[in-house]
């Protein structure tokens, strides 16, 4: 059953429910895999490139935005056209233990949200939904063929996005 360790401690309230998905996922990746030197207490105020009235909000904008100002941080991005390849793509990054969000459809009428992926287990994906002002931790658990299912058919929710290291 693979799985992020410690995923909790990345954990945090998304403090922009319409437009704040994308800069909570990426704070999630930075606090989980400890990376130092990252400013994190208005890093989703400062990377909300839409509310901010900078850039559209997307995985593209944003990841530019944060790997300039943090040379440390090393987000990548893919859009899939086949469901089944991006489980196969996300399944390996939780074999290894690489933080990601994943972009899930939610409607056959459009619309989408963009999560953690924290756990596989027994075909279920673990996504980490929301946290509440209360700290309460929200779980969505969806079906690999679910997903795949609602990539292939529904509008939105084609792209992942993974946090790389520096080691050096």
């Amino acid at each position: 059953m693979p799985s992020i360790k410690d995923w909790q401690h990345g954990a945090v309230v998304q403090r922009d429910h319409e437009l704040g998905c994308i800069p909570t996922g990426f704070e999630w990746m930075i606090r989980v895999s400890g990376i130092e030197g990252v400013l994190l207490e208005n890093f989703q105020e400062k990377y909300n490139l839409q509310r901010s009235g900078i850039a559209p909000n997307s995985f593209d904008n944003i990841a530019k935005a944060v790997n300039q100002d943090y040379p440390q941080v090393h987000i990548q991005f893919r859009a899939f056209i086949h469901g089944e390849e991006k489980v196969a793509f996300i399944l390996n990054l939780l074999e290894n233990g690489t933080p990601s969000i994943l972009s899930l459809a939610l409607s056959p009428k459009g619309g989408w949200h963009i999560m953690p992926v924290i756990e596989f287990k027994n075909g279920i994906f673990c996504l980490l939904n929301k946290v509440t002002q209360a700290g309460i931790v929200e779980i969505c658990e969806i079906d690999k063929f679910e997903l795949i299912r609602r990539h292939d058919e529904w509008p939105g929710g084609n792209d992942v996005a993974w946090l790389e290291i520096d080691h050096q």
